[in-house]
């Protein structure tokens, strides 16, 4: 009955950017014998996160990725209080600011799986 009845605008937003946050939270979970709550002001972590969220949204939806990555951040680590938000928001920025968050091309992601599949399916 659900997809009989889709949401729009502020709901369908809403909507997407559970998706997203769930993937990822889920994504990072599988990070091998890995404490996150250590991790919680990592650069290297804070940047794989922000192009992942770079990535898995689409121009004509816009929302704030900044709160999307500090609200995959709370999820990972139950206990992060405002002065963690703090910094890991001065991080997101300087990595926003040097060109460090980055959307994969078109032709790249082509090339990945036509590379795929000639191997899967071909050789």
């Amino acid at each position: 009955m659900s997809n009989l009845v889709k949401p729009k605008r502020e709901l369908a937003k809403r909507f997407k950017t559970a998706k997203i946050v769930n993937k990822i939270v889920v994504l990072l979970n599988e990070l091998p014998s890995t404490d996150i709550s250590e991790l919680k002001q990592n650069p290297e972590l804070i940047k794989y996160i922000c192009n992942l969220v770079e990535n898995s949204i689409s121009k004509k939806y816009e929302p704030d990725k900044k709160k999307i990555v500090l609200e995959i951040l709370s999820r990972l680590v139950p206990n992060v209080n405002d002065a963690d938000r703090k910094n890991v928001g001065d991080i997101i920025e300087f990595l926003h600011g040097n060109g460090d968050i980055k959307k994969i091309r078109l032709l790249k992601i082509l090339g990945h799986y036509s590379i795929y599949f000639l191997k899967k399916f071909v050789l």
